[in-house]
This record gives C-alpha cells, sequence and structure tokens, in this order.
C-alpha cells in the first residue's frame, strides 16, 4: 500500500516518511537507475539502516539491498555514513516520527571526513562539466547524470564517438589554452567530472583546473590504483604511498628505460602528478580523488571482458588461469559513474579506492558467468600459475585479469563503500556486455585493445600439457 499524500510505501510499523519541500515527485525516480525505478520501495530495514539506502538505489526487488551482493550489509546498529543522504531527498531534519516501541540512535554516531552531507536544494539543480563525456567511463557518467535530470555539458574533441542525447557537446582541445577559456565562459557549473586525462600531461590538467576553478563549485578527478607506488605488488589503502610527480609536469616525466620490467610507474607518477594539479588548484575541500582499479562494462575500449566473452562463446575446451578460487575486484563502470556523481553532490572532499569489495568476487565465478551469457558451449581446463609463467604466457594481457602479484587485488575500499559505492554483482557486468556486444555494440578504437588475449595455438599447446 502507498501513502497518497507521498506517493511512497509507508514505513515500518506505520513509520510515516517524509520528505524535504524542495523535493518533487519526478527527482526520485531520475535519481534511481533506469530499470529500477518501477521496483524500488522503501524495502530494506527501517530508515536510515543502510539497508535502506542500498535499496533506494538499485532497487530491493533485485537483490534485497544488495545486502551480501553490494558493497556493504544492512549492519545494525551501525549506521552508514549515507544511510540518509543515498537517494539526495534524505536530510536529518526530515527524521520521521519514531513509530511506537522505536527509537533512533542519539547522538549520532561519528563521522569520518570522507562522509557528506547533502546541500539542501542543489542536488534537484546540479550542472556539471565532464571532460570527455562521448566513450565509456565519461559517456555512463553523461548518461547517468542526465538519468538524475541534471544539466550536463561535455568538453571533448569529437574524435571518439559521440556524448548521450541530451547533452551540451562543447568542442575543444585539453592542450590549447583558447580552448579552456571558451570551456570556462561557458559556466558555472556546479562540478567538473575529469574522465579524460588518462593521456594528458600532468601540466595541461593544471591549466584547465587553473581556468575552471572560479568557475566550478567542486572537481571530481578520475585517477587510478597505479598512482600507488606499491601497486601491483602490495595491498592497498588511501593511506598508501603516492608515486612523486609534480602538478606541473610534462608528458616525459617519469618515463622508463625501454628494458623496464617493473611496474608502470610513468603512467602511476603522470596521474599522481594530475592528482596534485587538481588539489593545488581547487584545494582538498572541493576535490574528490577517484582510484578504480579495473573498470569493466558495456563500452569497454581495452578489450578484457570482451576477449573472454568471445573466447568463451567458441566453446570448447579453454584454458582457464591460476585458482577459480582467486578473489578480483572488477568494477562497473556504470557503478563508478554513479559514484562519481555522488561525490560531485556532496560537499567535503576525499580520496577514494573504487574497486568491488575484496573476497567478495572470484576469477571461477567470472569465466562461470561468461560461459553462462554466451550459452555455456565451453569448458574450463584450469592452469596453474606455475604453468602458465613456465609457458611465458604474459600476465594481464594474454589471459585478461590473470595477474599473481600480492596487491594486484588487494585493494581497500571500503572508504568508498562506506561513502555510498555500491557495486552489482560482476556477473551482472558479464551479462550486459555481451548484451551489448549482441546488439551491435562496438568499442571506441584503442591501441590496448590487440594487446588482449592468447593465441589459439599458444592456447592448444598449454592444453595439450594438461592433459598429458
Amino acid at each position: 500500500m502507498h501513502d497518497r499524500r507521498t506517493g511512497r510505501r509507508p514505513g515500518p510499523e506505520g513509520v510515516r516518511h517524509t520528505r524535504p519541500a524542495h523535493h518533487d515527485g519526478a527527482h526520485r525516480g531520475r535519481l534511481l537507475g533506469r530499470s529500477d525505478r518501477k521496483s524500488a520501495g522503501l524495502g530494506g530495514g527501517p530508515w536510515p539502516w543502510p539497508g535502506h539506502s542500498a535499496g533506494l538505489r538499485r532497487g530491493l526487488g533485485r537483490s534485497a539491498g544488495r545486502a551480501g551482493n553490494g558493497c556493504r550489509a544492512a549492519a545494525r546498529p551501525t549506521v552508514s555514513c549515507r544511510s540518509w543522504t543515498r537517494s539526495s531527498t534524505w536530510h536529518r531534519s526530515a527524521r520521521p516520527t519514531a513509530g511506537p516501541g522505536r527509537t533512533w540512535p542519539s547522538p549520532s554516531p561519528p563521522r569520518p571526513p570522507w562522509c557528506r552531507r547533502p546541500i539542501a536544494g542543489r542536488i534537484n539543480a546540479m550542472k556539471i562539466c565532464v571532460l570527455g563525456g562521448s566513450w565509456f567511463l565519461g559517456k555512463a557518467v553523461a548518461q547517468e547524470a542526465l538519468d538524475r535530470g541534471w544539466s550536463v555539458s561535455a568538453f571533448n574533441r569529437g574524435r571518439s564517438g559521440a556524448p548521450p542525447t541530451g547533452t551540451r557537446t562543447i568542442r575543444g582541445d585539453r592542450t590549447v589554452q583558447e580552448d579552456l577559456r571558451q570551456l570556462a565562459q561557458e559556466a558555472p557549473w556546479d562540478a567538473v567530472i575529469d574522465t579524460s586525462a588518462s593521456e594528458l600531461a600532468p601540466r595541461d590538467v593544471l591549466a584547465g583546473a587553473k581556468m575552471l576553478e572560479p568557475v566550478a563549485k567542486t572537481y571530481v578527478y578520475i585517477s587510478t590504483v597505479n598512482a600507488y607506488r606499491g601497486w601491483p605488488s602490495e595491498p592497498l589503502s588511501e593511506s598508501s604511498e603516492v608515486l612523486d610527480g609534480p602538478a606541473d609536469a610534462d608528458i616525459n616525466y617519469g618515463r622508463l628505460p625501454a628494458n623496464w620490467a617493473g611496474p608502470d610507474w610513468y603512467y602511476g607518477r603522470q596521474k599522481a602528478g594530475a592528482e596534485r594539479a587538481v588539489l593545488q588548484t581547487f584545494g582538498a575541500s572541493r576535490v574528490s580523488i577517484l582510484r578504480p582499479g579495473v573498470i569493466l562494462g558495456p563500452g569497454e575500449y581495452v578489450g578484457r571482458l570482451p576477449w573472454w566473452l568471445r573466447r568463451t562463446s567458441k566453446g570448447g575446451e579453454i584454458l582457464a588461469p591460476g585458482s577459480p578460487n582467486r578473489s578480483i575486484q572488477p568494477v562497473d563502470v556504470r557503478d563508478v559513474a554513479s559514484f562519481a556523481l555522488d561525490q560531485a553532490a556532496y560537499s567535503g572532499g576525499g580520496v577514494f579506492n573504487v574497486t568491488a569489495p575484496v573476497g567478495r568476487e572470484t576469477m571461477g565465478g567470472f569465466l562461470s558467468a561468461c560461459l553462462d551469457a554466451t550459452g555455456r558451449a565451453g569448458q574450463l581446463n584450469w592452469a596453474s600459475d606455475k604453468l602458465l609463467i613456465e609457458s611465458g604466457v604474459e600476465q594481464w594481457t594474454e589471459l585478461p585479469l590473470w595477474r599473481t602479484h600480492a596487491g594486484v587485488w588487494s585493494i581497500d575500499s571500503s572508504r568508498a563503500q562506506a561513502a555510498g559505492l555500491l557495486c552489482r554483482p560482476l556477473a551482472e557486468t558479464v551479462t550486459d556486455t555481451w548484451e551489448w556486444l549482441q546488439g551491435g555494440g562496438v568499442p571506441v578504437e584503442h591501441p590496448r585493445w590487440a594487446e588482449h588475449g592468447i593465441s589459439v595455438e599458444k592456447e592448444r599447446k598449454i592444453l595439450a600439457r594438461l592433459n598429458s
């Protein structure tokens, strides 16, 4: 039964949920994922418990508030720092009156610095600028923002696809000062979401940040776990050491010798320098740094998941790497996009590792999902790490996602989870990506695509050793 006054289901034990005066009924629908709007009710435990916020974001009809499948279970009596801010319509001032026999936690537990309070009246009218916006993560950010009813502009060169319908496109090059000046004239913005700096020098990110700082309230920068000195050799958290890299470094800073066999510190130093460029310009309280690991999902241009899907679709005996129980932490591109927008909507700044929880997903589960999505025509034959290394298999690329380093899948993202990150099951990402490919989806051309996949001959030789 729904409350005719609010259009929502009544809370447990008759508790009536209220909403702020600035809220409009359509806003709630835009905040939810498009496929979940009809199924999402209050659900979960009594507001403001964490299960309730998870249910609002994805729809409790699908996964019971993501408890167990998502990034945070609905544990009591702890109150998540986002438990009353997840949908951006609930405020502490709007907390419902307790029903018979019900009391609310008072005082509230201490809130860590990365937790936010919503800014009343701001979220309904968010105006953002996506740097990029035409492919993969940038496009997912723009689409999610449009689904929320936000005003979206995308600044790009127009060389890699087109932003979603409804996006206002601004053409320009981030390395050209005059283009940046024209971009600033299109402002103001509530937030800038930077998804297109992967190949930019820190000094170019710095130039853009300086131009946008007077006309943007907050800046969300998409970095990478490569920015850590210890990746992929050791477990990581946000307190781990970040690589050196000055804010004004050029594209040649940190280049490695041609015969370098260690981690890609060049890319990491460039991204660390870009982080410093944004922080130096906007200040820590106005900047959110997101450090994802592997991002998968519809539109993926690197080729990791698409390669596995195409390989499993061919059937036969399939070489599976390492142990089926090895934990992996890919995150769906749409979940990264949603979390980035959440950070744009709340004040305070912060640094977040953005991955699926450690131990929730496994390599075996991932490859089984690939088989399920493509018709289960193949059989997995698992080869040990030792055999693969002896056979000269290139880690990370020839059998995508396989890597033996201790820290590659040991990234603590609990801070992001406490701040509202919700990670859909990896099987859902796999299925959606296969449907995208089968529906004619074509990724943006990128040189990294050709790096992925083992040759038929090499796979056959290793399988023969396994079966001998």
